[in-house]
């Protein structure tokens, strides 16, 4: 079940570059983003709530597995799974700093 839903979305996402082109998924990508962003500092002022924001970061979730598409799409996502997990191996290496940090004050 699993695996037709995330071909469904792909597909989605691919007839979405192919309608409207990879430049206005780009310009949507970034105007969601900056969308999410304006969100979050609602929220921290207490003037959203949760909703909103996760309705904001679904947007901006789509948007960028739609740019993920078009920039690995073809590898299947092989380079971004790379890079995605040299990334996480980066912050676990910063949060293990950080607590040993924290342990010495």
């Amino acid at each position: 079940m699993r695996k037709e839903v995330m071909k469904t979305e792909r597909n989605t996402l691919q007839s979405a570059i192919y309608t409207f082109g990879e430049n206005f998924n780009i310009d949507m990508c970034i105007e969601e983003m900056a969308e999410l962003m304006v969100m979050l500092n609602h929220y921290r002022r207490g003037k959203a709530s949760i909703d909103d924001v996760l309705s904001e970061l679904a947007d901006v979730r789509i948007m960028t597995d739609t740019i993920l598409e078009v920039f690995d799409g073809e590898n299947d996502y092989a380079t971004y799974i790379k890079i995605k997990k040299q990334k996480i191996i980066r912050l676990l290496s910063r949060i293990e700093n950080e607590e040993m940090r924290k342990k010495r004050i």
